[in-house]
């Protein structure tokens, strides 16, 4: 095993330009494994005689190789889609796809590294329905909720939570554009897919709800919104100031909004789960999204297992996110 730092992610993913900056500081040269180079802009050259996998991916551009047994660790980010040379049919560009994620897949298997994270192990803590059921076992509060492609099952839901309810996508524009070729030139492709209030109005009109599962959730009044990047063993929280309107804003994510960030001190036993509730999927890193309500209780939300750290890191630079997770990387095993 080398020391050598591998980015997984794609050429516009802002937080991994940052962390190869920083690691680059830190006199390290990071490669950047981008989606878009593969496989059309670089030559894959791997052998196997017996042993281990050797051999390197080559890119056209400029910057470092991928050399097999120089890696150390691997940060998988945010990888979207790969490219095509122009020269080959485009009824074979599935084929080609899919034939260089079976490349990567087995290579990736076989490499003993340490990984942030392993994609099987950021697949598995994906599924929003399941990080529900897991964080309520452990104890977090979380939101009533309600998937259904039934929109009388919706006004059903509606009537039995106080209050308002709330619609949210469960995947979004990355794993969109990642796996569906169209969804990079759609407009829903180019902008994040926002939590909404459903008011009385939506709930007379809901039969688009029939042609794909939506998630519906009983709104939770907050104080503020959390954000907890677990890194290693360690949790790192900024606290969410995100109002519109003069009240709190429904999604923090919303362009336009009056948007702070600031350091805080989670409980004790809150941050400890947090710690446990990424670490049990297997994962080095996460992105655990609290509310912490008007009734003082903080509410589970839901986790990203390849969030980003970097606008936070920039708005709270004492948190020391960048610094935290290039340690890890440099660390390795």
């Amino acid at each position: 095993m080398g020391s050598r730092i591998v980015i997984y992610s794609s050429r516009l993913d802002p937080d991994a330009d940052a962390m190869a900056s920083r690691l680059t500081e830190l006199g390290h040269q990071p490669v950047r494994l981008n989606t878009e180079d593969l496989p059309a802009h670089s030559a894959i050259r791997l052998t196997h005689d017996g042993g281990d996998w050797a051999g390197a991916i080559e890119f056209d551009r400029s910057g470092p190789p991928l050399v097999v047994d120089e890696v150390g660790a691997i940060w998988v980010r945010r990888p979207d889609r790969y490219t095509m040379s122009d020269e080959l049919a485009a009824d074979l560009h599935y084929f080609a796809a899919a034939e260089t994620d079976h490349v990567l897949g087995g290579l990736f298997a076989s490499l003993d590294v340490l990984w942030v994270s392993h994609p099987a192990a950021i697949r598995a803590a994906g599924w929003k329905g399941e990080q529900l059921q897991r964080a309520a076992r452990m104890g977090f509060r979380t939101p009533k909720t309600l998937i259904t492609t039934d929109p009388d099952a919706v006004r059903e839901f509606a009537e039995t939570v106080p209050g308002d309810i709330v619609v949210k996508s469960m995947t979004g524009p990355a794993g969109m554009t990642r796996h569906h070729t169209g969804w990079r030139d759609h407009p829903l492709g180019r902008r994040q897919l926002l939590t909404k209030v459903v008011g009385p109005d939506q709930l007379e009109g809901l039969e688009q709800v029939r042609y794909a599962p939506c998630l519906f959730q009983e709104y939770v009044h907050k104080a503020f919104e959390l954000r907890v990047t677990v890194i290693g063993d360690e949790a790192f929280t900024a606290k969410i100031d995100a109002y519109e309107g003069g009240v709190p804003a429904v999604d923090w994510r919303k362009p336009g909004i009056a948007l702070r960030y600031s350091k805080f001190r989670l409980p004790a036993d809150v941050e400890a789960s947090c710690v446990e509730f990424v670490r049990g999927y297997g994962l080095n890193f996460g992105a655990v999204d609290l509310i912490a309500g008007i009734d003082g209780d903080f509410v589970f939300l839901e986790n990203n297992p390849s969030g980003q750290f970097a606008e936070i890191d920039r708005a709270v630079p004492e948190l020391g996110l960048a610094d935290a997770l290039a340690s890890l990387l440099v660390r390795g095993r």
